[in-house]
């Protein structure tokens, strides 16, 4: 049974609230199976432009409460412009299965087309529209994916298998599976063995062990929460930030490491260029006999600024990695002229326009390969497949979260951490200037974490990995098949739907 128009709209917005509920503070993973359910229920029946409204509603719903942090310092225009734009994908969406769903009443009324074909193609639908919003424009934004709402729940192991985008996949299959099955059971009677066969992938998914990764000896890793003033509109002297990242390694390390790690711009004046900046982390590198991953912004002669960690050794630097996807409208203006017509006083604050990196993000200390992660980088699917392709044993997530303040900012990218470790087999040390600070096993298990908003450190031995999950490798394998499917598919019902015309039937004399 269709629900008339004014129901659907009401179920996508309640849908598009009990969504938001899956992602911290709150993150109870059931509510997105019922979220989504609930919204592909709500779209059966509909035309595309009211596909497109019930999708609208629920990306409204969602995306305006789950990053209102936004709002903290910058107002309203940016947090406005991105949950906006991302409401808009979920409108495409919306109007996509709408379309599918008509192409799909047009087909032959049998348990196979409607309870076994239609829910992969939903959750196809489902992860193209989240592979797509998480690489344009501008580089995308992965936010509030269905698998990393998972990361505490009973599927989470399937990411080391299937990848995130795996994960997102088989959640939207099942979350489909519930809708059509509850809508078609009195009209369309399977055999028993399709239920079955259906209830038997859900147990697989349930008792999957974490995919085998194979652990070498520990490497003693300390990350140093400094609690800075780092935040955009903070009062603070050239050197404060280093300065509190000093004092509290030496308040909380202990000898003997064999790595300190400070998070992104903690030393806030460059060592290249700096000797007194270069001398404080020489005696600490001296001090502990181990060397420094460090997060500083880096100029080059011709002016080219980087957002980058340094791994400091003794007396100088002996790698380096540059972000390589600077986050747009925080570390560079895209269309500048463009945007500064219409918020000139926000464009404003973002002052220099940092440049792409094009260094590798995995660094090598003491034999061991660690892979680097800045801030965003960790939302980015390729970046997580290259690391592990590139052979690293570890991951250390360096962020500045100052300017989210007590928000839900921090604990919302702590959970996409999770599911990087997850999908990649691999330790990830999440070290924060303000918190959330906290070190993640490769089941997205909290090993060890700092109370926000206190200096500490976070000292453990780390289990070298030699050689990652699949999980990592599949993303693109997986996101790749999806989006085919969706493309097609959905070419496919605009054709039946738009441009298709039934055969009159000749009249019978």
């Amino acid at each position: 049974m269709n629900p008339p128009p004014w129901l659907s709209l009401v179920v996508s917005s309640v849908a598009g609230l009990i969504y938001g509920f899956a992602f911290p503070s709150t993150a109870i993973w059931p509510l997105s199976f019922l979220a989504v359910a609930l919204f592909l229920w709500s779209l059966q029946g509909r035309s595309w432009w009211m596909g497109l409204l019930c999708g609208l509603a629920f990306g409204i719903t969602l995306w305006f409460p789950l990053i209102d942090w936004l709002t903290l310092y910058l107002g309203p225009i940016p947090w406005i412009g991105l949950a906006g734009f991302q409401s808009l994908y979920l409108g495409v969406l919306g109007a996509a299965i709408a379309l599918v769903y008509r192409l799909f009443q047009r087909l032959p009324n049998t348990w196979l087309l409607k309870l076994v074909v239609l829910p992969v193609v939903l959750a196809s639908l489902w992860v193209a529209r989240e592979s797509v919003a998480g690489r344009w424009p501008w580089g995308g934004f992965a936010w509030a994916r269905l698998s990393a709402s998972q990361v505490n729940g009973p599927f989470a192991p399937l990411a080391s298998w299937l990848g995130g985008i795996g994960l997102s996949f088989f959640c939207a299959w099942l979350a489909a599976s519930l809708a059509m099955w509850v809508v078609h059971w009195m009209t369309v009677r399977p055999p028993a063995r399709v239920l079955v066969v259906s209830v038997c992938v859900v147990i697989l998914g349930l008792i999957t062990p974490i995919f085998p990764v194979t652990y070498g000896p520990p490497m003693r890793i300390a990350a140093v929460q400094g609690n800075t003033k780092s935040g955009l509109f903070d009062v603070v002297h050239p050197g404060d930030n280093l300065i509190a990242h000093e004092n509290a390694t030496l308040e909380d390390v202990r000898e003997p490491v064999d790595l300190i790690v400070w998070p992104e711009n903690a030393s806030d004046v460059d060592p290249l260029t700096n000797s007194s900046s270069a001398m404080i982390l020489t005696a600490l590198s001296e001090k502990y006999r181990a060397p420094l991953l460090v997060g500083t912004i880096t100029t080059t002669p011709d002016n080219r600024f980087y957002n980058s960690a340094l791994l400091w050794d003794g007396s100088h630097a002996v790698g380096q990695y540059d972000k390589i996807h600077p986050v747009p409208f925080a570390e560079y203006m895209p269309v500048r002229e463009f945007f500064h017509l219409i918020v000139p006083d926000l464009v404003d604050l973002v002052t220099r326009d940092y440049s792409f990196g094009t260094r590798s993000n995995v660094l090598e200390v003491d034999g061991n390969r660690l892979a680097v992660s800045i801030c965003f980088d960790i939302v980015d699917d390729d970046q997580t497949s290259t690391l592990v392709n590139n052979g690293a044993s570890a991951i250390i997530s360096m962020t500045n979260n100052a300017d989210f303040g007590y928000t839900d900012e921090s604990a919302q990218q702590l959970q996409i951490a999770k599911l990087r470790a997850l999908e990649s087999g691999l330790y990830v040390v999440n070290i924060s200037t303000v918190g959330t600070s906290a070190v993640i096993d490769p089941r997205g298990n909290t090993v060890d974490e700092l109370p926000a908003h206190t200096p500490g450190a976070l000292t453990n031995d780390i289990p070298i990995a030699r050689g990652g999950a699949l999980g990592a490798r599949m993303n693109m394998v997986i996101e790749l098949v999806t989006s085919l499917v969706a493309l097609l598919v959905c070419g496919y019902a605009i054709y039946a739907v738009f441009i298709s015309k039934p055969r009159p039937r000749r009249a019978r004399k």
